[in-house]
């Protein structure tokens, strides 16, 4: 298959987004159907695949506020993947305020490893930037949100959760040194956005150009 011959249409831009395709699958575990042949393309086809599948989280344009930072912070989380996307996302909004003379307003959380104790540190020591600030938003992306801190003091923190899956998908699995789960973390949080005290969202902007790859 040649570069040229591979072509785009708009339904296999929002195939994977039916209820039908692929059912069993969590969200972020479902095939592209843009790279469904990808392993017989041509090089310059790959690229053409990929480039699609990159537009496909710019299908709609979303607008947002920026609020004074002074007596507030904005921290984001995530482990591997996630984690690297927090740092791509407050190191270009830093960069945005301190563009506008403004202090920076944005922290974030990476975890890279699977053992607990470390990420757990990790935790303890983001505190360290929370001090002073009289309301903290915490988004976790994707699997952040592994400890249930920020839910205990819901005075300063508002936590906001990120995932591509629903979240009767959230996983039961015990935690090491902890009594909770992240499945329990999760049905705490929707008892919460009853009430607006804390936030779940669940966005869909375009499958993983290969199942699996978040890894």
């Amino acid at each position: 298959m040649s570069g040229s011959e591979w072509t785009c249409g708009l339904s296999s831009m929002h195939e994977w987004e039916f209820p039908y395709y692929e059912p069993s699958l969590p969200v972020s575990e479902k095939s592209n159907p843009l790279t469904r042949d990808i392993d017989r393309a041509s090089s310059g086809c790959i690229v053409r695949m990929l480039q699609a599948c990159d537009s496909q989280m710019f299908l709609e344009e979303a607008g947002a506020t920026y609020q004074d930072p002074r007596d507030g912070l904005v921290v984001l989380s995530g482990c591997g993947t996630s984690g690297r996307l927090a740092f791509l996302i407050t190191s270009a909004f830093n960069r945005a305020l301190k563009e506008l003379n403004q202090s920076p307003g944005y922290s974030y959380i990476i975890a890279g490893g699977d053992e607990y104790g470390w990420i757990f540190e990790q935790m303890l020591t983001q505190l360290n930037a929370c001090e002073g600030k009289k309301r903290v938003l915490f988004i976790g992306i994707s699997c952040g949100l592994s400890l249930d801190l920020w839910l205990q003091n819901p005075q300063v923190y508002t936590p906001v959760l990120v995932g591509f899956n629903p979240t009767h998908q959230a996983r039961d699995e015990p935690i090491p040194g902890c009594s909770f789960t992240f499945r329990s973390v999760v049905q705490r949080m929707e008892e919460l956005a009853e009430s607006q005290k804390a936030f779940l969202i669940n966005p869909a902007v375009g499958g993983n150009p290969a199942a699996h790859e978040s890894v």
